[in-house]
């Protein structure tokens, strides 16, 4: 139920900084930097609130899950 703790969202592994915007000026750049920035991940609307007490610090990648005590579970995969 969305409001709950439990509602589920996307997080964005890594962040698109403005300094992205600044360097990532031609389309090879960009294709580049598109794995990096497609990378998302489920939480719950808890977690997600931890999520950005730790962004807000300025982390971001893998380990602001582990530093959110965030455990992520594989389900799948995708091409």
């Amino acid at each position: 139920k969305n409001g709950s703790p439990d509602a589920l969202h996307s997080d964005h592994v890594n962040a698109l900084r403005a300094g992205d915007l600044g360097r990532l000026q031609t389309a090879e750049s960009w294709l580049a930097a598109l794995p990096r920035l497609k990378e998302v991940v489920c939480v719950t609307a808890a977690e997600n609130y931890a999520l950005e007490k730790v962004e807000r610090q300025g982390m971001d990648g893998w380990s602001k899950y582990d530093v959110a005590g965030i455990t992520l579970e594989k389900i799948g995969t995708s091409p």
